[in-house]
């Protein structure tokens, strides 16, 4: 059997985790704890000791650049990035004008308005990662933990002693399909298991892809779907 390539053995710091991908179902942590033995084992893999006085000098500026690299990571590591930062800006244009304009300050129960958005994506890490700073940036606005659910490859498809009060894909379906004047739903995050087959439209006209490079258009207008 041929030895698997170096790239293949380092695949989580070239690409995110695919929905399809046994992977997906670890927890943000097991994640990072793979990724980082994934590093510390191409360090090992790729750094030899460096011969000769220039050689020395090189490897020193390659570490301190390494060091910088990685701390400037750490430090970003709990920020949203700029396709977050402008999204969080269309949900308070478009949805919660009270939202307010820094995540973690006081939002004092601020109101939604009856417009819902369905955001799309391809990866498990990236779906955790927007339930994540999301959920957030809405902390404290009116009814804030009824207004984001997740449909993905986990969601169970019907009701079962296991799942317990876990909702199911028929109830989010119907809970983001609901007359928004009855339902507190307001942001559906889907990966590829709402892809084919399932009408979400009902009383949405806002789809965003965050996957791929998208610009949200002014006066309130977002990519709709066709």
């Amino acid at each position: 059997m041929p030895e698997p390539s170096l790239a293949s053995s380092f695949d989580l710091l070239g690409e995110p985790v695919g929905s399809d991908d046994d992977r997906a179902a670890l927890s943000e942590e097991e994640l990072q704890a793979e990724e980082e033995a994934q590093i510390e084992a191409i360090s090992a893999a790729t750094t030899g000791l460096p011969s000769g006085k220039d050689s020395a000098v090189l490897f020193a500026e390659e570490q301190k650049l390494l060091d910088e690299m990685t701390e400037l990571a750490e430090t970003a590591r709990g920020r949203p990035d700029a396709r977050v930062a402008r999204l969080i800006a269309w949900i308070r244009e478009n949805m919660c004008p009270g939202l307010p304009a820094k995540t973690g300050a006081t939002s004092n129960g601020a109101k939604w308005n009856g417009t819902r958005v369905l955001i799309f994506t391809e990866y498990e890490d990236t779906k955790r990662y927007l339930m994540q700073q999301l959920s957030a940036a809405i902390e404290g606005t009116d009814r804030a933990g009824d207004r984001i659910a997740v449909y993905c490859g986990s969601t169970p498809a019907h009701r079962s002693d296991q799942s317990g009060g876990v909702p199911t894909r028929e109830d989010i379906k119907q809970a983001f399909n609901a007359n928004p004047a009855k339902h507190p739903l307001r942001i559906l995050i889907a990966t590829d298991a709402a892809r084919e087959g399932l009408n979400l439209q009902a009383h949405c006209w806002n789809l965003f892809h965050f996957d791929v490079p998208w610009k949200p258009e002014p006066h309130g207008a977002a990519q709709r779907p066709h």
